[in-house]
């Protein structure tokens, strides 16, 4: 009922009748390397998509979220340089931007993938980073930062970025359905 995998060694790729030596194939299977790297990139930035939803600021009993941090800096003008004038147009777009990731991922389309993912997940740990660094322990007019948004957004950038470069790497060996008995 349950199909079982096996960790096989890949054969050696031949290319025109010779053996490359230390080169696999893309053989039956997937290679380890490749799935592992799959699963954290899809958890890391699922948690980058999940840390956008979870509290940024709180003000007494009320918390805010990012897009709600987004919105309060475009609206007072919070960013003085032309680039950080950018953020709250471009913050809406990070969602989609992991939801492509995993559709490709779920494609098998693992290279476009894994540049997207890092660029995302490059991109998550900065802007966590710069949150916590700038509103850590600060708190103006009642209002404070929490940590748990921008911290969640980090570690899921951090796990994005691994998995990503997972999906660049070769394994020796591939994960390959059992022989029936």
């Amino acid at each position: 009922m349950f199909a079982t995998l096996v960790l096989v060694p890949a054969p050696d790729a031949t290319v025109r009748g010779g053996s490359v030596p230390g080169r696999t194939s893309a053989g039956p299977g997937i290679s380890v390397f490749h799935l592992s790297g799959a699963l954290l990139t899809g958890v890391g930035l699922l948690s980058v998509l999940w840390s956008m939803f979870l509290p940024w600021l709180a003000s007494g009993p009320a918390t805010r979220n990012s897009f709600q941090l987004m919105g309060l800096a475009d609206r007072y003008r919070l960013f003085n340089a032309w680039w950080y004038r950018l953020a709250p147009d471009v913050w809406p777009f990070w969602g989609p931007a992991v939801v492509v990731v995993l559709l490709l991922l779920v494609l098998r389309l693992r290279r476009s993938a894994a540049v997207l993912g890092l660029l995302v997940g490059v991109s998550s740990v900065t802007v966590g980073v710069l949150v916590l660094a700038y509103g850590s322990g600060r708190s103006v007019g009642g209002v404070r930062m929490v940590e748990l948004g921008p911290t969640t957004m980090v570690v899921g950038g951090v796990l994005g970025c691994l998995g990503a470069v997972g999906l660049f790497l070769r394994s020796p060996t591939r994960l390959v359905p059992a022989p029936r008995t």
